[in-house]
């Protein structure tokens, strides 16, 4: 089991960032991502592993005026 966002989401073995997004359904064009208070550059998603029990936050940054 892992957390995002301080939510439980089941691991499985070989799962990367962009599984995570493609689970959780995250379309937004721009994300930050942080695996174990590590920033994910963009580029990594596809390559960057989850092991059992990481923490996962997700954010999608929101402009206002």
């Amino acid at each position: 089991m892992i957390k995002v966002n301080n939510r439980d989401h089941e691991w499985r073995k070989g799962m990367t960032v962009q599984d995570i997004l493609d689970d959780l359904n995250y379309t937004y064009p721009v994300l930050v991502v942080m695996v174990q208070g590590e920033h994910i550059d963009k580029s990594m998603y596809p390559n960057t592993l989850i092991y059992d029990e990481d923490d996962v936050k997700i954010l999608h940054p929101v402009c206002g005026g």
